[in-house]
């Protein structure tokens, strides 16, 4: 049960990125386009939604949680398979929102195109650089957009990427929204999934730990790997204002050995 003195509340957010796509696996950048998972990624969705189910049960929750998802439908694919495997176990009935501002990061005309893609008149060289990791025994994350650093092509038809400073206004705006709902339907459950993607997860941690937007390449975030954001919220003359965020999760693929690179 959820305290609500005085305008204050506490609210869990489950960060859940979506399964793999064909996209992902072919390492192209997705940004806006609607992909959809592959067989590999809706397995991992089931894996992903068995295992929380198993938590569930473990911590004894009674009330269930609230579901939005981008509404791209790699993470809303995602979130309808956890939607039917946690309601057959635990015969909850659950209802899914969905929400463009969880969506990724707009990629403009790099959508659709391979990392390090040449293979275009727009491009005056390499255009996405996968990041460098400082430990050579740890893979990078080959399957995150988010993690590309853009040079500007030279085509004045270019149409420009989101900026990572609107990305990171965009998604806090959307989380602040759900929060708002959250408060005002007087829930009994603080717990809310997010089905989204690597790059607005990121981004939103950089937020709760304090960083610059664009340390967001210092994160991994595995496809279906779940990251947990716990938030305190107060009312203050009609305004919602966070007092305190805590990252008590960060990127749990335990639910996926041996699948993960």
């Amino acid at each position: 049960m959820v305290e609500k003195q005085q305008g204050e509340f506490h609210v869990v957010f489950w960060l859940v990125r979506h399964g793999e796509t064909e996209y992902n696996k072919s390492r192209c950048i997705q940004g806006h386009k609607d992909i959809e998972l592959n067989a590999t990624g809706e397995q991992q969705a089931k894996q992903v939604a068995q295992t929380l189910c198993q938590q569930f049960k473990t911590t004894q929750h009674s009330i269930y949680p609230t579901m939005y998802s981008s509404d791209l439908q790699r993470a809303h694919k995602t979130a309808l398979i956890f939607k039917e495997v946690l309601e057959q176990n635990l015969q909850w009935d659950l209802a899914i929102q969905t929400h463009q501002g969880l969506r990724e990061r707009y990629f403009g005309d790099l959508e659709g195109k391979p990392y390090g893609s040449s293979n275009s008149n727009l491009y005056s060289s390499t255009v996405l650089d996968k990041e460098e990791t400082d430990d050579n025994s740890d893979k990078e994350d080959d399957n995150d957009e988010s993690n590309a650093t853009i040079n500007r092509p030279q085509s004045k038809q270019w149409k420009e990427p989101e900026t990572l400073e609107h990305l990171q206004d965009r998604v806090l705006e959307t989380v602040f929204s759900i929060a708002k709902q959250y408060h005002s339907t007087h829930s009994k459950s603080n717990d809310i999934l997010l089905f989204m993607h690597g790059g607005s997860i990121k981004i939103l941690l950089c937020w709760a730990l304090g960083l610059s937007s664009d340390s967001l390449k210092k994160f991994r975030i595995d496809n279906v790997a779940i990251s947990k954001l716990d938030l305190h919220f107060v009312w203050h003359e009609q305004d919602l204002q966070c007092t305190q965020q805590h990252v008590s999760q960060l990127n749990w693929v335990t639910h996926l050995v041996g699948q993960q690179n």
